[in-house]
């Protein structure tokens, strides 16, 4: 078999990788990695296709005494057999499923989680601060000061960036006001901003009760009047990422 061959079928038969790679990443973001690496996941994502595939197989051969083959193996080390455009893309769909469940077991943080449990990391995430602080509290309502500005921002964080500059958000319901007297300002539906890194930053509000005061028509009273209008008209904002 000449290389040109060779290679040619190495390129079909890593559909399935290339197919949930791009999936895979499509879900969960593009991270800043080096080209070997996203060679290590094609070549990681096909091989898991392929034995979930040739175990599929094997199954129904088991259970129903038929005699179905896997013949990729062989496919790509003998050029007289021929490549299965049928298997390719079966185990192409099934790469599919493969990309989603690993997204889901990538945004729960299991492997992680796993690690914490049995005492051997303490890391929560490769991610930075940025996506780990948004992933955990995109549900939350929060405050955002605006440093560049001087202003701060009270609202619903419904889109963030990556973790590349600018950092960006969209806020719904949003409420401005001056950061340091607290004035309210005005009120928005949408609010977009695109700050440095350093020109913000993001807190999450204690609840406090009415008896504990107010300063008239200022941020903590509006706090109190908004969050009592959210619980009551019941709001379910989408969380997109």
């Amino acid at each position: 078999m000449n290389l040109s061959s060779f290679l040619f079928r190495v390129i079909i038969l890593a559909l399935p990788g290339i197919t949930a790679s791009l999936l895979y990443r499509k879900l969960r973001g593009k991270p800043n990695q080096k080209d070997w690496e996203d060679f290590i996941d094609i070549w990681f994502f096909s091989l898991v296709s392929y034995c979930l595939y040739g175990f599929g197989v094997s199954a129904i051969n088991w259970i129903f005494g038929s005699s179905l083959t896997l013949g990729v193996l062989q496919s790509l080390f003998d050029e007289k057999s021929p490549l299965s455009g049928k298997e390719v893309a079966a185990v192409s769909i099934l790469s599919i499923i493969v990309a989603f469940v690993a997204s889901y077991i990538n945004s729960h943080k299991f492997i992680n989680r796993i690690g914490q449990r049995l005492s051997v990391t303490a890391r929560y995430d490769d991610a930075d601060v940025w996506e780990c602080f948004n992933d955990e509290f995109k549900s939350k309502w929060v405050y955002v000061r605006d440093h560049k500005l001087n202003l701060l921002y009270y609202g619903w964080i419904n889109l963030y960036s990556d973790s590349e500059k600018p950092r960006e958000l969209l806020l719904i319901d949003a409420q401005v006001y001056n950061n340091l007297s607290g004035e309210y300002l005005y009120s928005c539906e949408m609010l977009y901003i695109a700050r440095e890194r350093s020109e913000l930053s993001i807190e999450i509000p204690k609840v406090e009760s009415k008896s504990s005061g107010s300063n008239g028509k200022t941020l903590n009273s509006r706090k109190d009047d908004t969050n009592a209008t959210r619980s009551t008209e019941q709001r379910s904002p989408s969380h997109n990422q």
